[in-house]
């Protein structure tokens, strides 16, 4: 009975994970974006603030 239920969840992660991988990696994606973006904008303003 027990290994019956371990199957049936290792399958059940495993569908989830191939359904939810792509969400995943959209959202990992965008927030490496972000923090590149931030990083760029950071530079900026440093080299602004080192010229006054």
């Amino acid at each position: 009975m027990w290994i019956l239920f371990d199957v049936l969840l290792l399958i059940a992660g495993y569908v989830t994970s191939i359904y939810s991988w792509p969400k995943i990696k959209v959202w990992i994606n965008g927030v490496s974006t972000k923090a590149t973006s931030l990083r760029q904008k950071a530079a900026r303003l440093e080299a602004k603030l080192r010229s006054l």
